[in-house]
């Protein structure tokens, strides 16, 4: 695999790879975030799904937006472009519970779907008290799949529907295996349901395109290959990480607390 991209001598990176998918970028100690160009980025992203940047130097919010700012345009919220992650004691959507988060997809109720997540860890969580993010490569759990399965899948409508709650619902409809739209390679775009006995914004799924009997083995069976364990790549957070991540072709979850925790992560999405 290359990834032979200009980059400054001066900067000294270790790489390491994660299973099944990702890649480590470690610098020697508070190098700049900004001198690895975003072509070079672009690069490992594409070729290895999640990126992790440890060893950098903290930006400010809006010096990390800016930084983001440099691949292209910000999708922009009503609270503006970056996210604070935290739990809330009175939260109005899922995302600041601390509860888990289950699969989903960043931008799914936007006009647009962002191309890039990126990630600025402030405070990380006390060791194993939880909070960690699940990502899961759907081109790997694809080609995993067994051809009958994939056949299937490419049937497959689904109608996501959720009250609005802030920056959050509405309803939309899309195919569950769809072509990405910078490689073309075939991906999978899939929400977990929220339940209304567990959640208070439940997010429901109405599938199209195969029997009505089949939707319930369906689900099912997504679930059991969601957790199954070898198409993800669980990160466990530490004070300082950034993490940049495909999601046109990754899910992501996060695991629930299970003691009280400080967490705060910042989050820009790039169209």
């Amino acid at each position: 695999m290359s990834t032979a991209l200009p980059l400054d001598p001066a900067i000294r990176i270790d790489r390491s790879y994660l299973k099944p998918f990702g890649v480590v970028i470690e610098s020697g100690g508070d190098t700049d975030v900004n001198a690895l160009s975003p072509a070079l980025l672009a690069r490992w992203v594409g070729e290895f799904r999640v990126v992790v940047l440890r060893g950098f130097a903290p930006l400010s919010k809006d010096a990390f937006a800016d930084s983001a700012r440099r691949w292209g345009p910000l999708l922009t919220w009503d609270f503006g472009e970056v996210l604070d992650l935290v739990v809330q004691e009175k939260p109005k959507n899922y995302l600041f519970t601390s509860g888990c988060v289950p699969y989903h997809w960043d931008g799914a109720f936007a006009a647009q779907t962002p191309a890039y997540m990126f990630f600025q860890c402030l405070k990380a969580p006390l060791p194993d008290a939880g909070g960690e993010t699940t990502f899961l490569d759907t081109t790997l759990l694809l080609a995993n799949a067994e051809p009958e399965r994939r056949a299937l899948w490419e049937q497959v409508q689904i109608t996501y529907t959720v009250e609005k709650r802030g920056h959050f619902g509405g309803s939309f409809t899309t195919p569950l295996v769809g072509p990405h739209p910078i490689t073309g390679r075939p991906t999978l775009r899939y929400a977990e349901p929220l339940p209304a006995d567990e959640y208070e914004n439940p997010l429901d799924l109405e599938v199209a395109g195969i029997p009505a009997d089949a939707h319930p083995e369906l689900l099912a069976d997504l679930h059991e290959r969601l957790y199954r364990g070898d198409t993800g790549y669980t990160h466990t957070w530490q004070d300082g990480d950034y993490l940049l991540i495909d999601n046109h072709a990754v899910l992501h979850r996060r695991e629930s607390f299970q003691r009280e925790s400080p967490r705060r992560l910042q989050r820009v999405q790039i169209l």
